[in-house]
């Protein structure tokens, strides 16, 4: 019987007090990604967010988005500056908040 590949990579420590880090493939080659971590689950959680950028990103390359703004936003989601994105009631509400000479109807010319 064959060995069954994980879906995930391994994390691993270098020594014993260093940051969590997992193998990657990038360009055929071999690559240590570190987590900057120390904390198992916060290195658990960072594999999963790069795993699942990784899987975006290779939709967007085949869609034939921009490389630099694929680049940016997988940085973006990893590190956590990810903009939260807004319905669009919760988006008008605020406009009205904020642009006050339009928060009422126009008045009556009669």
């Amino acid at each position: 019987m064959s060995r069954k590949r994980k879906n995930e990579p391994e994390l691993f420590q270098r020594t014993a007090n260093s940051c969590y880090c997992f193998r990657q493939y990038i360009d055929g080659k071999n690559t240590v990604i570190n987590t900057k971590t120390t904390d198992y689950e916060k290195a658990k959680e960072f594999r999963r967010n790069y795993k699942a950028r990784e899987v975006t990103t290779e939709i967007s390359l085949m869609q034939r988005e921009n490389a630099s703004k694929v680049a940016h936003t997988i940085i973006r989601a990893v590190s956590g500056q990810e903009l939260d994105r807004l319905t669009f009631q919760a988006g008008f509400d605020f406009w009205l908040e904020h642009n006050v000479e339009f928060n009422e109807n126009t008045p009556r010319s009669c």
